[in-house]
C-alpha cells in the first residue's frame, strides 16, 4: 500500500477532512444566501454552524439556491431535517 494511500485513509485524516468540507459548505450556503438578499443577521450564520451533519448541510444548500427570501430559508433552517 503507498504513503499517499495509508495517509488518505488515516481516521484523523478522514475526521479533517469531514471537517472541512463541512466548512466549505457553510461558506457556499452563507455566499448563496447573500448574493440573493443581501447582508445577513448574525444568528443565521451561528445557526449553521452549529449544524454538524454533512447531509443536512448539503439538503439546506439547497434550500438557499432555491428559497425565494430569507424567511423560506429560516423556514427550511428551523425545520426538522
Amino acid at each position: 500500500m503507498s504513503l499517499l494511500k495509508v495517509y488518505e485513509q488515516s481516521r484523523s485524516v478522514q475526521w479533517y477532512s469531514a471537517i472541512k468540507a463541512r466548512e466549505e459548505i457553510r461558506k457556499l450556503i452563507v455566499r448563496t444566501l447573500e448574493r440573493k438578499f443581501g447582508k445577513l443577521p448574525e444568528d443565521v450564520p451561528a445557526f449553521l454552524n452549529a449544524i454538524d451533519d454533512h447531509d443536512r448541510l448539503v439538503s439546506l444548500n439547497d434550500d438557499a439556491v432555491d428559497s425565494s427570501d430569507l424567511a423560506a430559508f429560516r423556514a427550511a433552517l428551523t425545520s426538522p431535517a
